[in-house]
C-alpha cells in the first residue's frame, strides 16, 4: 500500500513536471546574493481534493530554480514593438488571475481595445508610420494602468488588452480614462481628414466561479469591443451577461 502511494506521487510529480496537469503555475524572482543576480523560480501545482465551494483543499506541486536570467525572463515576456506584455504573458496572468480572483472571492476584468480603421491608417502611410502609432498608443496606455494589478497586453495586430483586479465601476473608469487618453494624443488619421487616431474598447467583469474559464471572459469581452465598433467607433461598452 505504501509502494502504491509512492508510486502514484512521483507519476503527480512527473506529470506536473512536463506541464501536463498543473491547474496552477507562476514564476517568482529571488535575489542570489552569492552572484549578485535576480534569478527565478517556477512553480507548478494541482489540486488533489476540493471542497464542495470548490476551494482546493490539497495540492500537490513541485517548485523548481530557473536557469534563466532576469534579462532574458523579461525578453520572453514582453512585446518587442510596444514593449507591453505579449501574449503569451497575457494568457499566463489571465489565467492565474482569474484562480486568484476565484480563491478570494473578488472580481477581475477584461479590457480589450481595437484601433479605428488602423487598416487604411497602415496603407496610406506605410507600415513604419503604422508602428510609431501602435508605440505612442501602448506608451499612454501603459502610463495609465499604474497600478501593478493593472497589466497591459499587446493581444495582437493593433489590439491591446488590460487585465485588472476590480469590478465594474473600477473597468469602466480605466476603459474610458483609455479611450480620452488615445484620442487626446492627437495621432492624425489621413484617411479621416486627419482626424485623431481613436480605440473602440469593449470589457467584461467577473466574478470567478467554478464554470470561468479564460475564454469566456475574452469571448465577452470581444463581444463588447464589437458592440462598440457597430455603434460608430471611438466609444466604450461593457458587456453583461442576460
Amino acid at each position: 500500500k505504501v509502494l502504491r502511494k509512492g508510486k502514484a506521487y512521483f507519476w503527480w510529480i512527473h506529470q506536473l513536471r512536463i506541464g501536463a496537469i498543473d491547474e496552477y503555475n507562476n514564476r517568482f524572482p529571488y535575489y542570489d546574493s552569492s552572484s549578485a543576480e535576480t534569478k527565478y523560480f517556477s512553480s507548478r501545482a494541482r489540486a488533489l481534493i476540493k471542497d464542495e465551494s470548490g476551494n482546493s483543499t490539497l495540492l500537490v506541486g513541485i517548485i523548481e530554480h530557473e536557469t534563466v536570467s532576469a534579462e532574458l525572463y523579461e525578453q520572453a515576456k514582453t512585446d518587442s514593438l510596444t514593449g507591453l506584455s505579449n501574449r503569451r504573458e497575457f494568457d499566463s496572468q489571465l489565467d492565474f488571475l482569474i484562480k486568484l480572483a476565484k480563491r478570494e472571492s473578488r472580481h477581475v476584468s477584461l479590457i480589450m481595445c481595437d484601433v479605428d480603421h488602423f487598416k487604411q491608417y497602415n496603407d496610406l502611410l506605410g507600415h513604419y508610420a503604422g508602428d510609431e502609432c501602435l508605440i505612442q498608443i501602448a506608451r499612454s496606455i501603459s502610463d495609465i494602468c499604474v497600478r501593478s494589478s493593472n497589466i497591459a497586453c499587446r493581444y495582437g495586430g493593433e489590439e491591446f488588452s488590460v487585465i485588472m483586479y476590480g469590478g465594474d465601476n473600477d473597468a469602466s473608469f480605466l476603459a474610458e480614462s483609455i479611450r480620452k487618453a488615445i484620442y487626446t494624443l492627437g495621432i492624425s488619421h489621413p484617411a479621416l481628414n486627419d482626424l485623431p487616431v481613436t480605440l473602440s474598447i469593449g470589457y467584461h467583469s467577473m466574478l470567478p466561479d467554478s464554470e470561468s474559464t479564460p475564454r469566456k471572459l475574452i469571448e465577452y469581452a470581444d463581444m463588447a469591443l464589437y458592440e462598440a465598433k457597430r455603434n460608430g467607433r471611438n466609444t466604450c461598452v461593457q458587456f453583461k451577461v442576460p
